[in-house]
């Protein structure tokens, strides 16, 4: 008898894990953190002023409190609500950029095992004070599970709360007139931000704010300070059209919305193959073109902390007429054969052929003929039957149909 295999039944799905962009990206008006806050850990402080200036801080996990209210430490950290973490560096100077309040400020928690999503001891009775300012329930706050670096999604709880052994990371959000006054009030006042945790069961949990986090992340942290705003391009302008051959200007204006990124640089990719031939503090660049066409000119301002803010225009150069030069005047009897002196001309458009036209002014046909090469257009022979002063026009007309022409005198004496 053949033996039976097991029955497998359907296998498992793999745990898919994605990276997210969740952790990095305030509920603010602006989004994305800056480069220098870690994907998760400790907690992030992201405050915008009312005139649109933005703070940014992060506190270290390091230096959160761990164990129970009751008992752990920094012992003065202890109570209820217990003290979470205090940053200090909150100035009247670093405040007065906001423009003397604020519209709206996001703090960021990455916290292990908090217990306080629905179905957890602590869900509904955990709430968090910034500077005595509440600013939500634990519970209610949508998280993610991250790997301990922060790099992969483990999975989401947009339902709110900190799970139980589950590495949760997510946005408490604050922009209540009211409650946002005073907690301005309480900064520039203290001098510090302080997080503390109103518990309604106090006591109940151990906080550890450095568990499952990856080492290099505990320490990571970073004082109160504004992000340095980029540059803006503000104008960017030609002197164009102009002709082939001719010089043109670029003119560019940048500005520093901070006033912290001076002095500003340009630079200038003038023909258009994406590297910046030209750099200088100026904002002005000049440049020939050998042809006639539309050519995008593109400008990059960069501050003092290497931001930068690019922007394009359209030079437009047309083709120029030739420039003609008139021969030497010319003198002969009539009836006689005169070599007329027909001058020279020069061409600042690229092109490898002219036409020339001489009218001999004494009503003759018009002679015609063409030329490969700018320069001299040495003389031509011609008889003039009667006596008298005649005016001799020479037009030389280029590829793009453009002409130039000069004039020059033939006197024919009277035999």
């Amino acid at each position: 008898m053949r033996a039976r295999r097991p029955f497998r039944g359907v296998e498992p799905l793999e745990l898919r894990v994605v990276p997210s962009a969740f952790t990095v990206t305030s509920p603010t008006r602006f989004g994305l953190l800056p480069a220098n806050v870690t994907p998760i850990g400790g907690i992030v402080v992201d405050l915008v002023g009312l005139n649109g200036r933005r703070i940014v801080s992060q506190i270290p996990a390091g230096g959160l409190f761990r164990g129970t209210f009751r008992s752990g430490i920094p012992e003065d950290f202890r109570g209820n609500p217990g003290t979470v973490g205090i940053q200090p560096g909150w100035t009247p100077a670093l405040l007065d950029l906001t423009g003397g309040g604020l519209s709206e400020v996001a703090l960021r928690i990455t916290l292990f095992d908090g217990d306080s999503a629905d179905g957890d001891f602590d869900h509904l009775e955990n709430t968090l004070l910034v500077n005595g300012v509440d600013f939500g329930d634990f519970s209610a706050v949508g998280t993610e599970e991250n790997t301990s670096d922060g790099q992969t999604t483990l999975s989401a709880n947009p339902d709110g709360g900190f799970r139980n052994n589950k590495l949760d990371t997510g946005f408490f959000h604050l922009d209540d007139p009211a409650r946002l006054s005073a907690l301005f009030t309480g900064l520039r006042d203290s001098g510090n931000l302080t997080v503390q945790l109103a518990d309604a069961d106090p006591y109940d949990n151990n906080l550890d704010f450095t568990a499952g986090l990856d080492g290099g992340l505990i320490d990571a942290g970073t004082p109160p300070a504004p992000p340095n705003l980029p540059p803006v391009l503000d104008s960017l302008s030609t002197d164009g059209p102009v002709p082939v051959g001719s010089p043109a200007t670029i003119t560019a204006v940048g500005s520093d919305p901070d006033g912290g990124g001076a002095p500003l640089s340009y630079a200038f990719d003038l023909d258009g193959d994406g590297a910046f031939e030209l750099t200088n503090a100026t904002g002005l660049a000049s440049a020939s073109f050998p042809s006639a066409g539309d050519y995008p000119i593109r400008v990059r301002v960069t501050d003092a902390a290497g931001d930068s803010a690019e922007g394009s225009i359209v030079l437009v150069v047309q083709a120029a007429a030739p420039q003609v030069s008139p021969g030497a005047e010319g003198a002969s009897r009539e009836g006689d054969l005169l070599q007329v002196d027909l001058g020279s001309f020069a061409d600042l458009s690229a092109g490898t052929s002219w036409t020339v036209s001489v009218d001999w002014g004494d009503g003759s046909p018009a002679e015609t003929f063409a030329v490969a090469q700018a320069g001299p257009l040495g003389s031509r022979p011609h008889r003039y039957r009667q006596d008298g002063e005649y005016r001799v026009r020479v037009r030389v007309a280029g590829e793009s149909g453009l002409f130039g022409e000069a004039h020059t005198s033939v006197i024919v004496a009277n035999l």
